[in-house]
């Protein structure tokens, strides 16, 4: 009798110990599955993308009104990496580098999502550019052009070296991916190399400033979206393409010659025939992405 009693004591505690064995799995693990493998829930690892910059950040040209490149690369970086990322744009249409230091500098909102950011994208010099070229598109003097931009080079070489402290002073670790300007007009002019050269020599500007900082990325977009489907097919542009030099435009309006066409170049806007179009922001996000990953910035 005393036998069999410590028998079924024996049985029920070897029942209640495995009870609670298989609440504690279940509480440590979720549940489950049907074949009686353990899953663990899997939580993403998150992204905090913080854009600064003028229209090509704030998405000007993109029809959806989404906001360009920044809700692209947000949502390639979580197809791709599992993911999870927030975004915070703060383009404005129209600003040069020294205005994105003056908002920078003013609000508190920009100041904070800075200091969280995992990573940051720029866009920046396009507006100082075209400032420099519209003071002197009315001159025939190309060589007075030259001297006017090799002047303001210097100027926004200075310009971006402060922006660029400004922002190391709220987040001196996550990667800055600054993205190139382009020329616009290119399809319209391939002839115009004055014009390409201009561009290539601000690019280089600010590539020395990005060089300095260490954990800065040039993403190079110029050729892509100045040449669009003709890129690669330097051949097949010269032959479609008007014949007109910047001094032939001298005394007009650019824009007004712009407008009687319809736009030439698959990758901009057919509105302003400045920005990128849907198209252009799709590929700027692929070479931006191109960039990310070939700077380690997923790990």
């Amino acid at each position: 009798m005393k036998f069999l009693k410590s028998l079924i004591i024996t049985i029920l505690s070897i029942a209640v110990l495995s009870g609670l064995v298989f609440s504690g799995m279940w509480l440590i693990t979720g549940h489950f599955s049907n074949k009686g493998v353990i899953t663990v829930p899997h939580t993403k690892q998150t992204m905090k993308l913080v854009s600064l910059g003028d229209s090509l950040t704030e998405g000007v040209g993109d029809t959806t009104n989404k906001g360009g490149f920044v809700p692209l690369i947000s949502a390639k970086i979580d197809d791709n990496q599992n993911m999870k990322t927030t975004t915070s744009n703060f383009g404005l249409s129209g600003d040069r580098s020294d205005q994105i230091y003056d908002r920078l500098k003013q609000q508190p909102e920009m100041q904070k999502a800075l200091s969280k950011a995992t990573a940051i994208t720029l866009t920046v010099g396009g507006n100082d550019l075209l400032q420099v070229i519209q003071k002197n598109i009315l001159s025939n003097d190309a060589s007075k052009l030259t001297k006017a931009i090799n002047n303001e080079e210097v100027t926004y070489l200075k310009k971006l070296e402060e922006l660029f402290k400004e922002i190391r002073k709220y987040n001196p670790d996550a990667p800055i991916y600054t993205i190139s300007v382009y020329n616009p007009f290119y399809v319209y002019f391939p002839s115009m190399s004055s014009m390409t050269t201009i561009v290539q020599s601000w690019n280089n500007t600010t590539k020395k400033v990005i060089k300095t900082d260490g954990n800065s990325y040039f993403v190079d977009v110029a050729k892509q979206l100045s040449e669009g489907q003709y890129y690669g097919k330097k051949s097949t542009l010269t032959k479609t393409a008007d014949s007109s030099d910047l001094s032939g435009l001298s005394g007009l309006n650019l824009e007004k010659v712009l407008q009687e066409k319809d736009e030439k170049n698959d990758y901009i806007s057919v509105t302003d025939h400045f920005h990128p179009n849907n198209k252009g922001y799709e590929k700027m996000t692929e070479l931006l992405y191109k960039s990310m990953q070939e700077n380690h910035l997923f790990k």
